[in-house]
């Protein structure tokens, strides 16, 4: 798609934040110092204020991506040391939110277009139709604009499910170490009621074998008393 046919839809009109400050960092990978001029006039006028930073083989790409991290890419499909696919590859896993675009000067095999899209480019434009790259950037970027608002919407919805269940973990933690705490109480009290009770039981029947062995020796006396009187 974004072949030779005219554009006849459109994406939400959300721009990428740097547009919002008036400036579109744009990374060029083309090795043609023709195709780099005319891409560059069609990108100015589509934003005046853009910094269009131009590499043209992988090492410069490699390093320019990193210090740049572009709002969007232009990249030619076939460049002396560079397969244009191994690049977008290379963007897909460490920049995945940066939209990459194919500008080429012809690309009519079928299975190459559909691998292109399959492997994650917004699409291909070819040089030919060079006068409709603004439309294709507007959409383009609108688009990933759109995309990366609604994943920010999901990972914000998901970050507040996550703290919310973190805290019904943790109140939930906090009413079970409560009430844990609160058994640990009640069977301390009970403990020490059954301490008191074993006490009071063991005072008594120290009290009962006092009286006891009182008793026995009053009899005692009594019988010693009686077998005296008895014998005078």
């Amino acid at each position: 798609f974004f072949g030779t046919h005219p554009f006849k839809f459109t994406f939400p009109t959300t721009k990428p934040p740097n547009m919002e400050k008036g400036l579109l960092k744009v990374l060029l990978l083309e090795d043609s110092k023709t195709d780099q001029i005319l891409i560059k006039r069609q990108v100015l006028r589509f934003s005046p204020t853009s910094l269009i930073v131009i590499a043209n083989d992988r090492r410069s790409f490699l390093e320019k991506l990193q210090w740049t991290t572009p709002d969007i890419i232009l990249s030619d499909f076939g460049l002396l040391d560079f397969n244009g696919l191994e690049a977008l590859l290379h963007v897909k896993e460490f920049y995945p939110d940066i939209p990459f675009v194919f500008i080429t000067g012809a690309l009519n095999d079928e299975e190459k277009s559909a691998e292109i899209i399959l492997k994650g480019a917004c699409g291909y434009f070819l040089k030919m139709n060079m006068d409709h790259l603004p439309l294709l950037m507007e959409q383009v970027l609108a688009k990933a604009a759109a995309t990366l608002s609604a994943k920010k919407e999901k990972e914000r919805v998901a970050k507040l499910e996550a703290e919310r269940k973190a805290k019904e973990q943790a109140i939930k933690k906090a009413e079970q170490e409560r009430l844990a705490k609160e058994a640990a109480i009640a069977k301390a009290e009970q403990e020490r009621i059954e301490r008191e009770k074993a006490a009071k039981a063991a005072e008594e029947k120290a009290r009962r074998e006092r009286e006891a062995a009182e008793k026995a020796e009053q009899e005692r006396i009594a019988k010693e008393k009686a077998a005296k009187e008895a014998a005078e």
